[in-house]
């Protein structure tokens, strides 16, 4: 309903990466931006037809996404493995660079080597100025220096990338020609004036060396967070919770639904017929992991929306209750109960199962699945 969808939008899900946003829930929003998202919503929803198209892409990306989980662990132990050596290193790096921003700045204000402009760009002025041929700002003989300057720092500063490697800082591939005021060249090929060159290159020098010299400073506190990041991720690897194995789905489905059959038999629901028993064969069974994770463990299984890495194993419960141990089965003895609740979803103060309260945070699936599919998830839902 648009009260459920309003609740979502304050107060959020915890658990999962969407925040609260609403101001009552601790977000920026006030109650007509709430408003003007919710018809923005409304008015840009899918049909139903649209929603079910996407069935096959959401579960190729969640089974793509288990089959990729031994490659992701192994890429973050690699990040981190280099986050290590990059804090390991920061001492040695403050040896060649710490001191060089002050260098810097007394080569850029010293008697012989600074002009009035560089002087000003360190915030003093220059008693003597030195020789400028180019008229840049920058004495000769600074130039020189500061060339020499940007290949160390070059070297020994490299940017530590998203994926573990390094690439050169741009700010540091720069040099000086005493004879030409636009040495350097912007990503565009445009000139860049070699003060003005120089003065990033101070900028981002003193900025990094900062940021070094704390880690230099703080390496021992750095690197206990960050083995315990490698400890985690390396038992990640050994347990691979985000994994199953297929062939023993398929068998606990089958003998499931054999009791469950047999009990819905026994027990019909009032004023529905018991549908016939079937055989869950290996596709089916492969599916219904795949519409698990693709529908329902976002919310029912912990640390599935930080990544494969981070799941603590399916339906160990998150925003949503955990699912694990028969969970299911206590809540709804009649598997058809549990199909028609994940039909209709949680409503606010109706009751569901066996002593269930509905909150309206569980939306329904009815007009995103086909009931086919549904009840693969309750198959498979009952055998965690």
């Amino acid at each position: 309903s648009p009260e459920e969808v309003r609740f979502w939008i304050v107060y959020g899900r915890a658990g999962t990466p969407m925040p609260a946003n609403g101001l009552e829930g601790g977000g920026a929003m006030s109650v007509q931006e709430v408003d003007q998202v919710l018809a923005y919503i409304t008015a840009n929803q899918i049909s139903q037809e649209d929603a079910l198209a996407k069935t096959e892409t959401q579960v190729t990306l969640a089974r793509n996404r288990m089959a990729a989980g031994d490659e992701r662990v192994a890429e973050l132990i690699a990040i981190q493995e280099a986050e290590i050596a990059d804090v390991q290193a920061a001492a040695a790096k403050m040896e060649v660079v710490g001191d060089l921003p002050e260098t810097i700045e007394d080569l850029l204000s010293a008697d012989g080597t600074c002009t009035d402009r560089s002087a000003e760009l360190v915030t003093t002025t220059c008693s003597r100025p030195g020789p400028d041929a180019d008229r840049d700002g920058l004495t000769d003989p600074a130039e020189s220096a500061l060339t020499d300057y940007a290949a160390v720092t070059l070297e020994t500063l490299p940017i530590l990338q998203q994926d573990g490697t390094y690439a050169d800082n741009a700010a540091y591939a720069v040099s000086f020609d005493p004879a030409n005021p636009f040495t350097n060249a912007a990503t565009d090929g445009s000139p860049v004036p070699d003060l003005d060159a120089a003065t990033t290159f101070l900028e981002t020098l003193e900025a990094d060396v900062l940021v070094v010299g704390v880690t230099a400073e703080r390496e021992e506190q750095f690197l206990a967070g960050l083995f315990d990041g490698l400890a985690f991720l390396e038992r990640s690897a050994e347990l691979r919770l985000w994994d199953v194995d297929f062939a023993q789905v398929q068998r606990d489905m089958n003998e499931q639904q054999g009791i469950d059959w047999e009990y819905a038999v026994a027990n019909p629901p009032e004023g529905e017929e018991t549908p016939p028993q079937f055989l869950v064969g290996g596709d089916q069974a492969t599916r219904a992991v795949g519409l698990f994770n693709a529908y329902c463990a976002r919310c029912h299984s912990g640390g599935y929306s930080a990544g494969s890495p981070f799941e603590t194993g399916h339906g160990t419960g998150a925003w949503g209750p955990s699912l694990i141990g028969g969970r299911s089965i206590v809540q709804f003895p009649n598997w058809l109960d549990q199909v028609g609740f994940i039909i209709d979803g949680s409503q606010n103060a109706v009751s569901y199962g066996i002593n269930g309260l509905g909150s309206g945070r569980m939306p329904g699936f009815g007009r995103v699945l086909t009931e086919q599919d549904i009840q693969l998830i309750v198959m498979y839902e009952r055998t965690l």
